[in-house]
């Protein structure tokens, strides 16, 4: 055989190894434990059962259904028929009922159904029989200020008198409650409990014990697996001080300040059990993060109408690069390149887009927890009425105060910009009014404040946010425009039971002083925007001879928002549910042209389904102010596909 032969033999054994490790991964598999010749399960039932659900008995059976497995759910996996694996599940399925609550449930009858050339389905029949409901709940060993209180939050607690019994949430209770203690300043309380079941009369008497301990306070701290972070940024972070008393809830916080810093990996605090002491030690073990992380990633925003020319696509990209110990142990440098390719269908026109840039950060700079970033970089995107390119720059100092709940920060920026591929619409008078010079730089100091009371900044679900931003630019700063503006935003949120969340938004901006050049400009419109209009679209305009659409901003913006948002099941794990919103806004060209009650108005749904962060796709359609004369003439719909909740 030639060396030629031997090539071309060891390349066909490799393709068709590659061949069959990609069937075997992304078509079919066989598992479990059944006798050879068993049918394959096609299919799994569960009959006469109202208390429980299906899908929650048929999780923790041996005997299962076809399911999608690995990765992005390509493998699909099929179970042989296993006789004695059904009559475990019997067991299974009664003891399931029983920790529910149900202590008279069994299962009537099951049935393998032929379904079929080697498939079957396989049903179990239940009689459930009526669930044991607490009659009875009580707590001793309270101190008489915690026992009185609104009697213990029963709205909160996992069980309450008239609830099913469920073991689970008896344990939950004890758990709950000792952490309802530790709460109160009593961190090391011990809770037992006693169940009495009368199953003739499906009662069950809940019995708790307490033994609360001492109340304690913060005592001293120790830190443990500190290499270049000098100990100063971690006592800059305790959030509380040795005698305050004990409260889980600044521990919490501790942590969270940690992981903001972005050096460590893992952090974990924990506090003194032994000996239940009243002044009770805390210990912060934390892991330094690597010193060198580099990232890659990717997405698609993805919005328009029905009419395919309105359709706007974005692709980008993420290169990011972090180092730190960056001449100092609190000192991280960032490395972030995320390009882009920008298709206007609209205006039959696509080009690159994107931003690089490096930036330095500083944590603890001049005193504790003040935050310091400088920012260089060049950035170029791609609009309807032009292009614009350009180097940037950022100063920015940043301290949180008052628990964290409110954020001050002051930035200087500075942008040179050149303007290229204009739209006829924009003619010399045009330009000269929203200042489209050359050459056009901004100089501008903004002035930050924030108040931050929601529950969860990415998915809120309670709470409120409110910012007000002040920019000023002027020669002085390094631009060639003096202007003055002002924003504010709020939003609440409001949740009704443990499915549904009303939330709500609204946005008003204005220029304060002279003529507001285009970058500094207010759009509105787009998946964090009025939806009834796709990016930019909500915007004073200008029509070129040909009939060009170039949106120019304007100097009074107003945007109000409110969703209905509701949790309708889990799809491979993850939450997934429905929006319905409704948003109002406009856009005037001089302030003081806000007419509050001829708003344009949109409503809509939209779809969210939350792996890691949300995935959202959201409809809108405009209700009035469609027609001639009007931003976005004739485009009563618009989608917005995007992350991320819209508020």
């Amino acid at each position: 055989m030639t060396h030629g032969s031997a090539a071309r033999r060891r390349n066909l054994v490799l393709v068709c190894a590659l061949a069959s490790s990609c069937a075997l991964a992304c078509t079919t598999t066989m598992q479990g434990g059944a006798p050879a010749g068993a049918p394959t399960i096609k299919k799994v039932e569960i009959a006469d059962n109202h208390g429980v659900g299906d899908d929650d008995i048929v999780d923790g059976l041996a005997t299962q259904p076809p399911r999608r497995e690995g990765f992005l759910w390509l493998r699909k996996v099929f179970r042989k028929l296993d006789r004695l694996a059904m009559e475990q599940d019997v067991s299974r399925i009664e003891s399931y009922y029983q920790r529910r609550g149900y202590f008279s449930a069994e299962v009537a009858g099951t049935r393998v159904e032929p379904l079929g050339s080697d498939a079957v389905g396989v049903k179990f029949t239940v009689r459930e029989g009526q669930p044991t409901r607490v009659a009875d709940l009580s707590i001793a060993g309270l101190p008489k200020d915690l026992a009185d209180a609104e009697p213990l939050e029963e709205k909160e607690r996992p069980l309450a008198v008239g609830s099913v019994f469920r073991h689970d949430r008896y344990e939950e209770l004890k758990i709950w409650l000792a952490a309802w203690l530790a709460n109160r300043g009593y961190p090391h309380a011990i809770v037992k409990g006693e169940v009495a079941v009368d199953r003739d009369a499906r009662t069950a008497a809940v019995q708790i014990e307490v033994d609360v301990g001492p109340r304690a306070v913060f005592g001293d701290t120790a830190i443990k697996g500190l290499g270049n972070v000098p100990p100063s940024a971690i006592e800059n972070r305790l959030a509380y001080d040795k005698g305050d008393p004990f409260d889980p809830s600044r521990l919490e916080l501790t942590q969270g300040r940690l992981y903001q810093l972005n050096l460590f990996s893992a952090v974990r605090l924990d506090y003194d059990r032994e000996g239940r002491p009243q002044e009770t030690g805390i210990t912060v073990s934390v892991t330094e993060a690597k010193r060198h992380e580099w990232r890659l990633g990717g997405g698609v925003a993805l919005e328009g109408g029905f009419d395919p020319s309105q359709v706007r696509l974005e692709v980008r990209g993420r290169s990011d690069y972090l180092m730190r110990n960056f001449f100092h142990p609190l000192a991280t440098l960032r490395l972030d390149f995320r390009p882009a390719w920008q298709f206007l269908l609209a205006e039959n026109r696509n080009g690159p887009a994107g931003e690089a840039t490096a930036t330095v950060e500083r944590a603890d700079l001049f005193v504790p927890r003040l935050s310091g970033k400088a920012v260089v970089g060049y950035d170029a995107d791609e609009y309807e009425a032009y292009t614009q390119r350009g180097p940037l720059a950022r100063l920015g100092l940043s301290r949180p105060f008052i628990g964290d709940r409110l954020l001050a920060g002051l930035t200087w920026r500075f942008r040179s910009l050149t303007f290229a591929e204009k739209s006829p619409a924009l003619d010399d008078a045009t330009q000269m009014e929203i200042g489209m010079t050359d050459p056009y730089r901004i100089g501008a100091v903004d002035q930050n404040l924030a108040f931050d009371f929601r529950d969860h900044p990415l998915d809120p679900r309670r709470g409120f946010y409110t910012q007000v931003v002040a920019s000023e630019g002027g020669s002085g700063l390094g631009g060639t425009s003096n202007f003055v503006r002002g924003t504010g935003d709020v939003r609440g949120y409001l949740p009704i039971g443990e499915r549904l969340v009303l939330a709500a938004r609204a946005m008003y901006g204005r220029a304060l002083a002279s003529d507001l050049p285009i970058t500094e400009r207010f759009f509105d419109g787009g998946a964090n925007g009025h939806r009834g209009f796709t990016f930019r679209k909500l915007s004073p305009f200008r029509l070129g001879p040909e009939g060009e659409y170039a949106p120019i901003g304007g100097e009074e913006v107003v945007l109000t928002s409110g969703e209905v948002r509701l949790d309708l099941m889990n799809i491979k794990g993850y939450p997934f549910g429905i929006v319905g919103f409704a948003d109002g806004g406009d856009v005037v060209e001089q302030p003081g042209g806000l007419d509050m009650s001829h708003l344009h108005w949109a409503g809509g749904f939209g779809l969210r389904w939350n792996p890691v962060v949300s995935l959202r796709l959201d409809l809108g359609y405009r209700l009035n102010r469609y027609g001639p004369g009007e931003p976005a003439s004739g485009d009563r719909f618009a989608f917005h596909f995007s992350l991320g909740q819209a508020f």
